[in-house]
């Protein structure tokens, strides 16, 4: 099912969206924006009778105990213009076990529109052009804040050119790297935030008010509007920031906590240091008995920098930098932009004492986006949404656990978006919504020597094209499948999942699977491979 994606420069993102503001030439204030967009949609879009995907968001998906990513496909009852939301007829589901109500009421930004729709008379390419221009809007200029905002100024005059350079300078990376990743978490967490605030609004207005107990939800919006305003504070802060002052107020916002003289520090900066080493808390005796393990991996020679905590050397170091870690628990905060060739290694070769967690709930652990390799590591994802986030490149897992909450019904172990290749050796992952997911058709997964998949609802999921190796390797314990391949095949003959509970009895002309013959499947609730086709793959929910 092709749907409609655009990609447009930010000249023309700020110029439609200006167009859309400005149309009458009078101050537009926070409270009339919604109105705005309503009256733009209302004469640019077919209001009814177009088909569209609905991709349900994480939280809805959580509230519903279903996996995340769920798509939902149906046709459009109603546009309800003056909501920005629209009534879909449920046609089929993309979970044979969620069960929905025939009609849903959804947000616009939420619909994909098909390219291929049932009445050829419908001007279906405008309607996805203005959908992408909203959802563009309120994902990445829109702030939760603005709800609250007051009615003496133009929303646009004040804010339209500062948010759109603002997400100019994110994308591109003009800031410095710890800053970049501290502020994509503050702007995401204010979204989940705001999600959170309309679902506990809703249901108070559901709930009598003699149910309402005093402290809950009252209690809860309190603390989401004050840490909303405190979020506030530091992104408006910044947006109007010159770039020099961006460096100096990540200086002064992360200050970096050392034990070296300012003498020092400069050199270490001259140097062409790439070695990291993270000590503990511990007596001398035990300081001196960690570094001469550390020196039996890194070797006498090469220059290090010593760091007293995971996150300092995260923040000190360089993509391509090789960073060492002590046993114990490290909690770092988002990470991104680990790449160019460079490692995080425990020294020692028990990976269950050397563990890294999130500070917060991210929607990562850490972000790759170039070659890396992980060693002797545990990853701790039971907080974040996804524990490791591939964007490209080759990445390397070995001897490492990826171990997330059984409890959480939308979380992914390692999610692979873009070209990348994978190759896990004596790993474990366990306890995710999807243990290993890639979404890109030209990326490739290798588990090698005892590497064990289980416990997940389902272990491996693969788009048409990806490839997938398992040798020496377990897939077991899966709720659903062990590996389910996604395709987009034209063959009515063909039925919509084609479930293998024996995974030797794949067919060999399917090239994306190379299954060794010391691997085990086991224990994999419906089977231990499926082929979906997503063209006629979705059961009638109803």
């Amino acid at each position: 099912m092709e749907v409609f994606e655009f990609k447009k420069s930010l000249l023309v993102r700020h110029q439609e969206a200006s167009h859309v503001l400005g149309v009458r030439n009078d101050p537009i204030p926070a409270s009339m924006v919604r109105k705005e967009w309503s009256l733009f949609l209302e004469i640019a879009m077919e209001p009814t009778g177009w088909q569209a995907l609905w991709r349900i968001p994480r939280a809805v998906c959580q509230e519903l105990s279903t996996k995340f990513p769920t798509v939902v496909m149906g046709t459009i009852e109603k546009v309800l213009f003056d909501e920005l939301k629209a009534i879909l007829v449920v046609e089929a589901v993309e979970n044979d076990d969620l069960h929905l109500p025939e009609k849903q009421l959804v947000s616009l930004s939420e619909l994909w529109p098909l390219k291929h729709q049932k009445d050829k008379f419908l001007n279906v390419d405008r309607t996805a052009d203005c959908i992408d221009q909203l959802r563009f809007f309120y994902q990445h200029v829109w702030r939760p804040w603005d709800y609250d905002d007051g009615d003496d100024r133009d929303w646009a005059e004040k804010y339209l050119d500062s948010r759109i350079k603002f997400y100019c300078d994110l994308k591109n990376r003009t800031m410095p790297k710890r800053l970049n990743s501290h502020v994509l978490t503050l702007l995401d967490e204010a979204n989940q935030l705001q999600m959170k605030r309309e679902l506990l609004t809703l249901h108070m207005d559901d709930e009598d008010e003699n149910d309402l107990t005093e402290d809950y939800p009252t209690a809860e919006l309190l603390k989401i509007r004050l840490r909303l305003q405190t979020i506030r504070s530091e992104i408006d802060t910044l947006e109007f920031f010159a770039p020099e002052m961006r460096e100096v107020y990540e200086q002064a916002r992360f200050p970096r906590e050392t034990y070296y003289d300012e003498q020092s520090e400069s050199s270490l900066k001259s140097s062409d240091s790439s070695v990291f080493v993270v000590t503990r808390t511990g007596s001398l005796e035990e300081q001196i008995d960690y570094l001469e393990k550390a020196k039996r991996f890194i070797g006498t020679q090469r220059t290090v920098q010593i760091c007293d905590s995971l996150q300092d050397a995260l923040d000190r170091s360089e993509s391509s930098s090789e960073i060492y870690v002590a046993h114990g628990r490290h909690k770092i905060k988002l990470c991104g932009d680990l790449s160019a060739g460079g490692s995080i290694q425990a020294v020692g070769s028990d990976r269950s004492r050397a563990v890294i967690r999130s500070r917060q709930d991210d929607n990562a652990l850490l972000i790759l986006t170039g070659d890396y390799c992980l060693e002797n590591i545990t990853l701790d994802c039971s907080n974040v949404q996804s524990g490791i986030l591939i964007k490209r490149g080759n990445i390397t897992l070995k001897n490492c656990c990826i171990s997330g909450d059984p409890k959480d019904v939308a979380s992914n172990g390692i999610l692979i978006c873009g070209n990348a290749s994978l190759v896990l050796e004596n790993c474990q992952v366990q306890n995710f919504s999807t243990g290993i997911s890639a979404n890109v058709d030209c990326s490739s997964i290798q588990l090698k020597s005892k590497t064990i998949i289980q416990d997940c609802f389902e272990g491996i999921k693969l788009v048409e094209g990806c490839r997938l190796g398992v040798s020496s390797s377990n897939i077991v314990n899966c709720t659903n499948y062990g590996a389910v391949l996604e395709v987009e095949e034209d063959d009515v003959q063909r039925e919509a999942i084609r479930c293998y509970r024996d995974h030797r009895l794949l067919p060999a002309n399917r090239k994306e699977f190379d299954i060794g013959s010391d691997c085990l499947f086991e224990n994999n609730g419906c089977g231990d491979i499926a082929i979906v086709n997503m063209l006629e793959g979705m059961e009638l929910g109803r």
